[in-house]
């Protein structure tokens, strides 16, 4: 008789812990930061260099504090449940974990709120004017059809932001597919690659494939890992997933970049879509150092109130409205950068940086504890996925999203992200509030037998 291997969680692969994957992410963008010259940013960018000595610094302390509290919330956890009595450390069965029948009625809720995002996204851009021709225009390449497609296609808080939900629905929709292996779920799973990718292209918003492959990719690989019957092996071969990783994102930019920005300037330059499209990936890290380091010397707030950590919180639609950021600090961000922008750099390249804009929400001192409490949260969150419960399984692939995205902008709290990341709290209460029935079931089942057997 074979006894089926349980679905225990695996030691993850280095790439995909978060201390050794932000070392990777954000060091070398911040140290080519600081070591380009001002000539080089000028000549590779049309932007000056703003990027200072101690930014790099605040980038190092960033770094190593987010690192020491990630990894210390981590292990304090761990020790705490370990010396505990009763306390239960081990890893679980992911099966278990997350009950294939609760999953199958959180993936469908979450799957056609997503559609129905991208309906009333269709329907407030036929509104706008949007038409196939414009579509077709933009797939011919022709004129400025890129920025015109773009501004019609503008978010509206609330409504076409819904679509974010569907962050939470493949997240949930792989752990059916990869660790339950109900392929019930695959065509509707290739539905939502399929429409990130139209919006990715119709909206120049290549994070909107990004932040629905990465997850299906890192439950994929943590699936191949758990049926694995020699993990060792395995794990070499999955090495070629961080190795091919940056190719897979080059070849990608190169073809979002065929449509937008290098259609432009292939008319003017004389220059190859590789070449082009290497030197426009590296500018979107390393010049969101150099933005966010331009925006604490210009970006000025009547009073101090911190919007980049916390956009979500002021672009949710009734906070918007009763308490608009704009009435209380003085200033209308999104204005207000795009106009330092336009005057001192490239408004080509408008993203702040995610480790620079806790500086600049809250200055060294209080940036320095912000980012401990937040990397304190992320380090318990790693550890919940290292033990294979159900927050860590839910949460840390969307966190390696944000991790990916941290050179580039402070993902986990923008308003793109948000409703995804709601979309996964509730899933996760869902799943709570189902095994505490199970145990309460269970409590009252064994009752039962006790009261059976005595009699």
């Amino acid at each position: 008789m074979t006894v089926s291997r349980p679905a225990e969680f695996p030691k993850s692969p280095l790439w995909l812990r978060p201390v050794p994957l932000l070392a990777v992410v954000a060091l070398p963008s911040a140290a080519a930061t600081y070591w380009l010259s001002q000539g080089a940013f000028l000549e590779a960018w049309q932007e000056p260099k703003f990027f200072t000595r101690g930014d790099f610094a605040w980038c190092l302390t960033f770094v190593a504090l987010f690192s020491v509290s990630i990894a210390l919330a981590s292990s304090i956890t761990l020790f705490r449940s370990r010396q505990l009595i009763g306390g239960d450390a081990a890893p679980r069965d992911v099966r278990e974990e997350l009950p294939l029948d609760i999953l199958v009625k959180l993936f469908r809720v979450l799957f056609w709120t997503t559609i129905v995002g991208y309906c009333i996204w269709t329907v407030v851009a036929i509104r706008r004017g949007v038409r196939l021709g414009n579509i077709l225009a933009l797939i011919g390449r022709s004129g400025d059809s890129v920025n015109n497609l773009k501004h019609q296609l503008t978010s509206v808080s609330g409504l076409t932001t819904v679509v974010g939900v569907g962050i939470g629905a493949a997240i949930v929709g792989s752990y059916i597919l990869f660790v339950h292996k109900d392929t019930s779920v695959k065509r509707r799973m290739w539905v939502l690659i399929c429409l990130s990718a139209i919006r990715a292209l119709l909206n120049s918003e290549r994070l909107a494939l990004v932040e629905i492959v990465v997850p299906i990719v890192i439950i994929w690989v943590m699936a191949r890992l758990i049926a694995s019957q020699n993990i060792r092996r395995t794990r070499r071969r999955l090495i070629l997933v961080p190795l091919l990783a940056p190719l897979v994102l080059l070849s990608y930019f190169a073809v979002s970049e065929y449509f937008r920005s290098y259609a432009y300037y292939s008319q003017f330059e004389q220059t190859s879509l590789a070449s082009y499209s290497i030197t426009r990936l590296e500018g979107y890290y390393i010049v969101s150092y150099n933005d966010g380091a331009l925006l604490e010397d210009h970006y000025v707030r009547a009073h101090e109130l911190p919007y980049f950590t916390i956009e979500a919180f002021w672009r949710t639609p009734i906070i918007s409205s009763v308490l608009r950021y704009q009435n209380l600090a003085g200033v209308d961000p999104t204005t207000e950068e795009a106009a330092i922008y336009t005057q001192f750099a490239n408004p080509n390249f408008n993203n702040p940086g995610g480790i620079m804009v806790i500086e600049l929400d809250y200055g060294a001192k209080i940036g320095a504890i912000f980012t401990v409490l937040f990397g304190w949260g992320i380090g318990k969150i790693w550890l919940s996925w290292r033990r294979g419960r159900a927050a860590g399984l839910l949460v840390y692939p969307f966190v390696m999203v944000g991790l990916l995205e941290l050179p580039r902008e402070w993902y986990w709290w923008s308003g793109r992200a948000f409703p995804g990341l709601a979309a996964l709290c509730i899933a996760l209460i869902v799943v709570r509030r189902h095994q505490r029935n199970s145990k309460d079931g269970a409590s009252v089942d064994a009752s039962i037998a006790e009261v059976s057997a005595s009699h």
